[in-house]
């Protein structure tokens, strides 16, 4: 007797990837279950040779990150530098940048690049995220 081999999966049986894909449709491809978002799609057995559908967890959505507070960015350079006991000159010779720069950093009348955050979060023992946002990431 020639038995076909089951499907060790024991997973509902479908004849045609048509009909595995009609299923699918009806559960639009992106299910609900218990609070969880699932991706569902179809697959031909290697064993019993059936169309079988089979589902896995949807990749989360990173949160998105809050818009910086461009205008608060300079009093909170200013009160990371004092907190650190530094002057404006020691604080830009530390940067790399001249002293009327950091001035205009502290004024919020210049533009920071992500190095310079970085380097003065460094610098005055603060992380970058509380420099550009106001609080601890």
């Amino acid at each position: 007797m020639n038995a076909k081999p089951s499907c060790p999966s024991g997973k509902r049986k479908f004849p045609s990837e048509e009909a595995a894909t009609a299923v699918i449709r009806r559960m639009w491809s992106h299910q609900y279950r218990g609070g969880k978002k699932l991706l569902t799609r179809a697959y031909q057995c290697e064993n019993c040779r059936h169309w079988h559908t089979t589902s896995k967890r949807a990749p989360k959505k990173p949160l998105p990150m809050p818009e910086p507070q461009w205008d608060k960015i300079g009093p909170r350079i200013r009160q990371a530098r004092e907190e650190a006991g530094l002057d404006q000159q020691t604080l830009a010779i530390r940067i790399g940048v001249n002293l009327n720069t950091m001035i205009r950093f502290e004024e919020g009348r210049s533009n920071i690049s992500a190095s310079r955050m970085e380097q003065i979060a460094r610098v005055t023992h603060r992380t970058e995220f509380w420099l550009r946002y106001g609080r601890e990431g």
